[in-house]
């Protein structure tokens, strides 16, 4: 079952959110956050070059540890913004139904895991560290480490249009709206920041 959803999410996503979401289980949920926890603070700690400061062993025993409280309060915070904005857009859907609908669309961001699985152990610490001369001084591996970070980027964009797909379906919206809502933090933000430092 959990490998049709998988499969579903990918192809279909707003043809089966509805019933995905009807059925999700408390076990469901912890899986799903617990998976792009991992994910999340693999990519975290890959972005912010925390190799430099800590060992491999370190940095995945974290990742599997506290990961997935990291992914719960990334996952609560923004899918709590998304649902207001959606809201606020004309959106029906309740908070639960967000949060779960977050979560369902998030199997397509914890996709990352095989590839970082394949590049933890070809790559080892320099998918973590600022300086890469192994990677750097050898022509095969610059090549397949440029191959699996588009692989990678297709991973985000396609997370990104699965959640508006299935963000649609919920609020009952079209999916310029969710893509609206979506950015709505972003211009906030943005134009907060010009505020303070206007002031």
């Amino acid at each position: 079952m959990l490998l049709q959803i998988y499969k579903n999410m990918w192809t279909q996503p707003d043809d089966v959110i509805h019933e995905v979401v009807e059925d999700t289980k408390k076990g469901h949920m912890v899986l799903l956050l617990v998976l792009f926890g991992i994910a999340f603070s693999l990519d975290y700690a890959s972005n912010n070059s925390v190799g430099d400061r800590m060992d491999l062993l370190s940095i995945l025993v974290m990742a599997v540890v506290v990961g997935p409280l990291f992914g719960l309060f990334v996952w609560f915070c923004l899918s709590g913004t998304l649902h207001l904005c959606c809201r606020w857009l004309g959106g029906s859907a309740s908070f639960r139904e967000t949060r779960q609908t977050w979560a369902w669309a998030s199997v397509i961001y914890s996709s990352k895991l095989p590839v970082w699985l394949l590049q933890v152990l070809i790559f080892g610490k320099e998918m973590f560290t600022d300086e890469t001369p192994r990677i750097d001084s050898n022509v095969f591996l610059l090549v397949l480490i440029v191959l699996l970070s588009i692989v990678m980027i297709v991973i985000n964009i396609w997370f990104v249009f699965t959640l508006i797909r299935s963000l649609a379906e919920m609020h009952h919206l079209s999916r310029s709206r969710v893509t609206v809502a979506m950015l709505l933090p972003v211009g906030l933000l943005f134009l907060l920041m010009l505020f303070l430092i206007a002031s």
